[in-house]
């Protein structure tokens, strides 16, 4: 199939507002502006930056819509323009661009997988080398469990789903349709929970909730959620999380949230919808985050935070607060060797 700019507008109308030179450009990769040739498109997404790529060798160049006056300063190139670019290269090339399949292909089932006679497999499903599906299992149409991966009895996994190698589910969790789990993700894994006796050993209680997967959720390499313990761990719809990402027990996190690399959350916390958070957040136990709630990297949310805004630092406080703070921290040495000198003279009787 050619890819051109008439076809990008025919099937994104909504992203791809106008073309600017030969619709019927030949388009075969996606490149950055510093590798790109005639052959590629680059998409750029602030105006400011588009003198830089009208001069590199891109043939084409997605630009925002804002952006037209550059028409006249293409270079040969063909531009097109776009109400949303970086939604327009996310959508052009997972539509045109990205791979397809994992490590299986279309409907293949790999012979040295192991697959429960009582799993129930959809259409179009493959199966990796290695891969183990246990009891009562169902797989929904279209989905991809790559190598390795080991999904346990009574697994619920819906359709469109992508399981990358080496993914573990544990028994009676459910994925909803269009869910991307990444390599050596553990969802359904015991929680950290125990009872202690007089003496100071430890006993742990087993735990009993499962783990639900909204509907396009997608989970980064190296994450784990644990089942709950009599409740279930749920992660709302189209929430995406990062790398090496932890949720405690009894986690119930919100529809459409953005869960960057090295977030910690302690067992029975309750995030609401569109929470943001940056790298290396931790949530403690039993905490209450609202709705439409964005935290600084490197915090912690200590206590109930309802109210919609930016937060961020230890304890946590509105995020110009917290920058103050920070800029604070550069003088400490030298404010505390003034308020030495002052206390000296105020106080000279101390001072000897």
């Amino acid at each position: 199939m050619q890819i051109t700019p008439k076809l990008l507008k025919s099937r994104f109308p909504e992203l791809i507002c106008e073309i600017y030179g030969n619709e019927m450009h030949t388009i075969e990769r996606v490149a950055s502006e510093r590798n790109a040739d005639k052959a590629a498109i680059s998409f750029v997404f602030k105006v400011e930056r588009i003198p830089v790529f009208l001069n590199s060798d891109c043939g084409a160049l997605v630009i925002p819509d804002k952006g037209s006056n550059f028409f006249n300063r293409a270079n040969g190139k063909v531009v097109l323009t776009s109400s949303n670019p970086e939604l327009a290269m996310a959508l052009i090339v997972k539509e045109f661009f990205a791979s397809k399949t994992l490590s299986t292909a279309g409907n293949e089932i790999h012979p040295s997988s192991t697959i429960s006679k009582t799993a129930r497999i959809g259409k179009n499903v493959g199966i990796g080398a290695g891969t183990v599906i246990g009891d009562f299992v169902q797989i929904g149409d279209n989905s991809q469990i790559s190598a390795n991966c080991v999904v346990e009895d009574n697994v619920q996994i819906g359709k469109n789903c992508q399981l990358y190698p080496l993914v573990f589910v544990a028994r009676d969790c459910e994925l909803g349709d269009g869910c991307i789990i990444q390599p050596h993700v553990s969802i359904g894994s015991q929680g950290f929970g125990y009872a202690h006796d007089e003496v100071g050993n430890h006993f742990h209680k087993p735990h009993l909730g499962r783990v639900i997967l909204g509907k396009n959720v997608e989970v980064g390499a190296g994450s784990q959620i644990d089942r709950g313990t009599i409740d279930d761990t749920v992660i709302g719809d189209g929430t995406k999380i990062d790398n090496l990402c932890h949720f405690g027990h009894n986690a119930v996190i919100g529809k459409n949230c953005l869960i960057t690399a090295g977030f910690i959350s302690a067992g029975s916390v309750k995030v609401g919808d569109n929470f943001v958070c940056g790298g290396r957040t931790t949530i403690a136990g039993h905490i209450e985050v609202g709705n439409n709630i964005t935290i600084a990297a490197h915090s912690t949310v200590g206590g109930t935070t309802l109210e919609a805004g930016t937060y961020g630092g230890y304890p946590l406080v509105p995020i110009a607060t917290y920058k103050k703070n920070q800029a604070s921290t550069a003088f400490m040495a030298e404010m505390r060797k003034n308020i030495s000198r002052l206390m000296k003279k105020v106080f000279p009787e101390e001072a000897k």
